[in-house]
């Protein structure tokens, strides 16, 4: 009988029409990122520095999604690497909760599917630069209040619901009472991983945006890992066709869309801070040194950690948005490693930027394309956008320090800021 159901809901796989392609992508938006007064006044385990991810079908105008699927060679697929945060109090394996429930603990940031609802039956989910902010929940416990640059919006601005009725969400196929969704049910952190390929989150009659980008919710994530995911999605034609969508090994109509597919980008870094540079292709190691002056030097400081730097990716296109950034320890050899978030998809390009609490913000000569696995360096000669490096020794370059005022300069007001201070 699972077999007939879900066959049901997928309707007829043969059932194509020759129109475009409905489905543009996936765009993954990070929410949100929790701190410690978040931690304290969870219902469940939330460690700090949780990232929230909220998943979103983009289609074509008059497309309706029907369902996010798994079946036989298609496996639905999401994972962490630690595991995924849920509510204890209101969390569900879909958003159930009131907006009233949503302003009294961390129950916005719990980890659900969904056919395009975001809370309850009254608010649909979009992003948050989608959102006027006329009726954002304001938290009545002092919590969700995080201004982490890399989250863009703050949800005490814009938080991403608006005004409108979900689609049911019907769930076909899986094993009552629905073991293979526990991983997002109201036990905080279950687990972490939730694999299925014969059970389809569907929407019976069809989930259309709330705006007129076609946007439509089918996941929220909370985890401090790194989030990884594979998704099948059946959409609907204005023509009363049906298109499906695969992770990989597409066969007969189906058709393969890269941003189905998630797998966290690592970024392996190269630059030199200019006034940290010492020769032979190293720096001062600034943090281990300070450290060093401390009574109880802290143990996990290693001799060759010089200072913090945020890397970020940037988007491509003007007014080059920011996409998503990390910050890491630059060792005194110049070399940093960080892994950035979904947002950060492979096989897409973008600039670099790096910053440095006193040096000029430097971006990448060009975008760079992102594999899996990218390496790029600041240490050689043109690899830098503008004239933002200064050749600290014959054919190795380094980033201008003495930006204090950050106002993308060194001159006259860097010195004045910093001349009181020198004693």
């Amino acid at each position: 009988m699972k077999k007939i159901m879900i066959g049901i809901c997928l309707v007829l796989i043969s059932k194509f029409t020759n129109a475009q392609n409905g489905l543009e992508k996936i765009i993954v938006e990070k929410y949100y990122v929790s701190n410690a007064a978040d931690a304290a006044g969870s219902v469940g385990t939330l460690p700090v520095g949780s990232v929230t991810y909220r998943i979103f079908a983009d289609m074509l105008p008059g497309y309706k999604f029907q369902a996010l699927y798994g079946v036989l060679g298609h496996e639905l697929r999401f994972q962490t690497t630690t595991s995924f945060f849920n509510n204890e109090d209101r969390g569900h394996i879909t958003p159930s909760y009131t907006i009233t429930q949503a302003a009294t603990n961390t129950v916005m940031l719990d980890s659900w599917l969904s056919v395009g609802g975001a809370c309850g039956i009254n608010k649909l989910g979009i992003l948050k630069s989608e959102d006027n902010g006329v009726s954002t929940v304001v938290n009545v416990n002092g919590i969700l209040q995080n201004n982490d640059p890399t989250a863009g919006i703050p949800l005490t601005s814009q938080d991403g619901f608006i005004s409108g009725t979900p689609q049911d969400v019907t769930l076909v196929g899986f094993d009552p009472p629905n073991t293979d969704l526990e991983v997002f049910n109201a036990t905080s952190n279950a687990g972490n991983l939730f694999s299925n390929s014969d059970g389809s989150i569907a929407s019976l009659s069809g989930s259309i945006g709330p705006t007129t980008s076609n946007r439509v919710l089918i996941a929220q994530l909370t985890t401090d890992g790194l989030l990884s995911f594979e998704l099948n999605i059946q959409i609907g034609t204005p023509g009363g066709g049906v298109q499906n969508f695969v992770a990989k090994n597409p066969v007969g109509n189906e058709i393969q869309l890269p941003s189905l597919t998630f797998k966290p980008v690592s970024l392996n870094l190269k630059a030199f801070i200019q006034g940290f540079y010492i020769g032979g292709g190293l720096m001062n190691a600034l943090i281990y040194n300070l450290d060093q002056q401390e009574a109880l030097p802290n143990p996990l400081i290693t001799s060759d950690m010089s200072d913090y730097i945020t890397i970020s990716a940037m988007e491509v296109a003007p007014p080059h948005n920011l996409v998503d950034a990390k910050v890491d320890t630059l060792r005194s050899n110049g070399n940093v490693n960080v892994t950035f978030g979904p947002a950060v998809v492979a096989n897409t390009s973008y600039y670099i930027k790096v910053d440095h609490r006193n040096s000029v913000e430097t971006w990448s000569a060009n975008p760079v394309p992102f594999l899996s696995t990218t390496s790029y360096t600041f240490s050689t000669p043109n690899q830098s956008y503008g004239p933002n490096m200064a050749e600290v020794e014959p054919g190795i370059w380094a980033i201008y320090t003495g930006e204090v005022e950050k106002d993308g300069a060194v001159d006259i007001s860097d010195f004045l800021a910093l001349d009181p201070s020198i004693q």
